[in-house]
């Protein structure tokens, strides 16, 4: 599949999980030291890219804004579940 399909995959479904049930999920997680605040539907959506992009692309990494860098080899179950 070409990688912008997938990609364009990823997020779709994202999209569909905060337009659905995430659109009511929006209690605050945490609050970062400069004052940004992390939802729980922040965290599940990206939650969902990282799963959908590590299964498609196992060598590489990611850097995401809630979870930082998530390197393929040390990958957490919840990211693959």
């Amino acid at each position: 599949m070409e990688i912008t399909k997938i990609i364009e995959k990823a997020f779709l479904k994202a999209r569909k999980y905060l337009l659905t049930k995430g659109y009511e999920d929006s209690k605050v997680i945490r609050k970062n030291p400069s004052g940004d605040i992390s939802r729980a539907f922040d965290i599940k959506a990206e939650e969902i890219l990282i799963n959908d992009l590590i299964r498609e692309f196992p060598d590489f990494g990611i850097i995401s804004e809630e979870v930082g860098e998530v390197k393929s080899s040390s990958v957490k179950d919840e990211f693959i579940s």
